[in-house]
């Protein structure tokens, strides 16, 4: 659900709790945290079992330093270069030491956009 912040509204609060117990799978993109009221924000970093992170601002890379229990300085996500990410997923119940990666295939496509116009 791109725009995930259009659609957040405090009924969030409980679904998500809800749609993990059916393995419902959802992707909430937004651009950043404060779109997000504080309950919504609450349950998703509750609630969600796999993040990906591309580069973030000040506030947020506060915030998923934290969340990524260290692994990443708040440095690290800001300086993310285009194309790279951060993840953190759970894998039968346990959550995983947060790593990185990078969208190679995006790159190749832009390169080859790049190359054609």
């Amino acid at each position: 659900m791109d725009e995930f912040h259009e659609f957040a509204t405090e009924s969030f609060v409980s679904l998500l709790p809800e749609a993990r117990k059916f393995h419902l799978n959802l992707i909430l993109a937004h651009q950043y945290l404060e779109q997000l009221s504080h309950d919504v924000q609450s349950a998703i970093m509750g609630n969600v079992g796999r993040k990906i992170v591309f580069q973030l601002g000040y506030q947020d890379a506060r915030i998923m330093a934290e969340e990524f229990t260290h692994k990443f300085s708040i440095d690290d996500f800001i300086n993310l270069p285009q194309f790279n990410m951060c993840i953190k997923l759970m894998i039968n119940g346990m959550v995983s030491v947060g790593f990185s990666g990078v969208i190679r295939n995006l790159i190749k496509y832009c390169l080859i956009l790049n190359q054609i116009y």
